[in-house]
């Protein structure tokens, strides 16, 4: 008679749900990194679609964007991007002004608006930051790193001298 043992012993079945669970939770850290840029990316679009649609609508007259860092978003009339989760509205340059608080109005009127730029960060302070040229309404995007936001005030500071 064979005598072959067909169940699984407690301690193999741990060894094999531990390993799942090494496994699982790597996945994780993986997978939350590109969610978090997957949101980055995200409302990176939303701000370009927002920043063209006001730049279109401002040729016959002043619009403001409002940036409200106690309600974590932006808007402009009816149209809003709502931070949320991980991602947040960290500050705002403008004519070489670091603002961090409170409500603020950048005026758009088409090739006369301000130069500015917007930091969206996340918790640890990663994040992006987005330089808008006002006479033109191009954009470029930097990564958000040690020195930055020195470069970035400068930029604008001097864009509202040459404006």
């Amino acid at each position: 008679m064979n005598n072959r043992r067909l169940a699984l012993s407690l301690i193999e079945i741990v060894i094999v749900l531990s390993i799942l669970a090494l496994l699982a939770s790597g996945s994780m850290l993986l997978l939350s990194g590109t969610l978090r840029s997957a949101a980055q990316q995200g409302l990176l679009t939303e701000f370009i679609d927002l920043h063209t649609w006001t730049r279109d609508h401002s040729s016959t007259r002043v619009i403001e964007m409002q940036f409200d860092f106690e309600a974590q978003q932006i808007s402009v009339q009816e149209r809003v991007i709502a931070f949320s989760g991980s991602s947040r509205l960290s500050s705002v340059i403008i004519n070489g002004a670091v603002l961090e608080s409170r409500s603020i109005q950048v005026p758009y009127h088409h090739e006369r608006s301000s130069t500015y730029a917007v930091l969206f960060s996340d918790e640890s302070n990663l994040g992006m930051w987005v330089l808008v040229c006002g006479p033109s309404g191009e954009i470029e995007v930097f990564e958000n790193k040690p020195g930055m936001q020195e470069q970035i005030t400068y930029w604008t500071a001097q864009w509202s001298n040459v404006n």
